[in-house]
């Protein structure tokens, strides 16, 4: 009778481990099923981030636009620099030559904003609303200083690049 009780015991905890075995091996067939799919969805994200990358070099017209979006860019950030070393820079044709820029940096951005999202750019941030709004400040035009602001938030242009991220 003992020993049938110790051989039931021995047979109940083989077949325990037996069980633990197969449900660990189990665990980590699942496991590595898991990252082998997870693996295969980020093969195929960064395979449609290539074709994206490639399509958009091959669109010549997107990209002349946006080295001339950069350009632009650069240049409002030139004059502005220049206009507020300038005595009064702000009351000059040189400060009417820049809302005109920034205004054709805006229409650009525009223009450019259905591309930036086909190609899978992130809403690019132009800086023609706020360095346009500061003039307009600078001139005391505070109507249409706000208007612009305005503006800046209906086309979703919401972080204006500042620390503090304030809106417009």
């Amino acid at each position: 009778q003992k020993k049938k009780g110790f051989f039931q015991k021995i047979k109940e905890e083989n077949e325990n481990q037996r069980k633990a075995i197969a449900e660990e091996k189990s665990r980590k067939m699942a496991e590595q099923f898991v990252a082998e799919r997870e693996r295969i969805r980020e093969r195929e994200e960064f395979e449609k981030k290539i074709e994206i990358f490639e399509a958009a070099q091959k669109d010549t017209d997107f990209q002349n636009d946006v080295k001339v979006y950069w350009q632009l860019h650069h240049e409002i950030e030139t004059r502005y620099s220049v206009l507020t070393n300038m005595p009064d820079g702000f009351n000059s044709p040189a400060s009417d030559a820049l809302l005109q820029l920034c205004q054709t940096h805006i229409i650009l951005n525009k223009r450019l904003r259905p591309k930036w999202e086909k190609y899978g750019h992130s809403q690019v941030k132009t800086i023609a609303y706020k360095r346009e709004a500061m003039i307009l400040e600078k001139q005391k035009a505070y109507y249409p200083a706000a208007h612009i602001c305005m503006l800046a938030i209906k086309d979703d242009h919401l972080d204006d690049g500042t620390s503090g991220g304030m809106v417009g």
